[in-house]
C-alpha cells in the first residue's frame, strides 16, 4: 500500500516538472504569446492554436490561414446559381480551438463581444456572428 502512495506522489512531481518545461519551450514560440494576447485563450488553448497553426509564414495570406482553420470562405457557383458551402478539409482541432476561445471572448465586454453584437444586430444569427468573430480573430 505504501509503495502505491509513494508512486502516486512521484508520478505528480513528474507531472509538475513537465508542465514547467513545456511551459519554458512554449514561451520561446512567437506564435503561442500572439495566440495568448487573444480574449478567450489561456495557456492550453494557446499553445495547441500554435501548434496547429505552426509557423505562421508558411500561409501565403491571412484568407489561407482562415481557409485551413475552416472558416474561411469556400464559394460554390455553378451557371445561375449561387451560394457558399461548408469547407470539407479543414484542421478540425485549430477549428474547434478558434470558435472554443471566441466563445469564451464573448461573455466578457470587449471588442470581441461588440463585434458579435453588432452582427447579431445586423441580419445574422448566433452561429453566423460567432463564425464571423472566428474568421476576424484567425485574420
Amino acid at each position: 500500500m505504501m509503495g502505491d502512495c509513494e508512486r502516486i506522489i512521484e508520478l505528480e512531481r513528474l507531472d509538475t516538472e513537465l508542465s514547467a518545461r513545456i511551459a519554458e519551450l512554449c514561451s520561446l514560440i512567437p506564435e503561442v504569446e500572439v495566440a495568448r494576447s487573444m480574449p478567450g485563450v489561456g495557456e492550453v488553448r494557446s499553445r495547441a492554436i500554435a501548434l496547429e497553426v505552426g509557423d505562421v509564414t508558411r500561409f501565403r495570406s491571412a484568407s489561407a490561414l482562415a481557409a485551413y482553420a475552416g472558416v474561411g470562405k469556400c464559394p460554390k457557383e455553378s451557371g445561375k446559381k449561387k451560394g457558399g458551402r461548408s469547407r470539407r478539409s479543414y484542421n478540425r482541432r485549430l477549428h474547434t480551438a478558434m470558435f472554443e476561445s471566441a466563445k469564451i471572448a464573448i461573455l466578457r465586454p470587449g471588442p470581441d463581444r461588440d463585434y458579435y453584437e453588432k452582427k447579431l444586430a445586423g441580419d445574422m444569427n448566433e452561429h453566423q456572428a460567432l463564425h464571423a468573430l472566428v474568421r476576424k480573430r484567425v485574420t
